[in-house]
């Protein structure tokens, strides 16, 4: 079977690899919290270097909703829109 990345690092051009699957996205607009996404974190194994991809269809959080959910020994990262 060949491999195929799903990224490439530009700096070391190497194939970055999943590091972590099911990730929270903390969505923040300018105007404060927006939405919760779950996605997935990859990293380059040379440089280190993390990007996010994989994500879900649809936000399962939005902050109409609420508070932005937390549970303690997850990743969250949040990213300005």
């Amino acid at each position: 079977m060949t491999f195929i990345p799903r990224a490439i690092c530009a700096k070391c051009g190497r194939a970055l690899r999943p590091e972590q699957n099911g990730i929270t996205v903390n969505a923040y607009a300018a105007h404060g919290p927006y939405y919760q996404i779950d996605a997935d974190l990859y990293a380059c194994p040379e440089c280190k270097v993390e990007i996010i991809v994989g994500f879900a269809d649809q936000p399962f959080h939005f902050a109409h909703d609420g508070p932005f959910s937390q549970y303690p020994n997850h990743k969250y990262v949040d990213v300005h829109l």
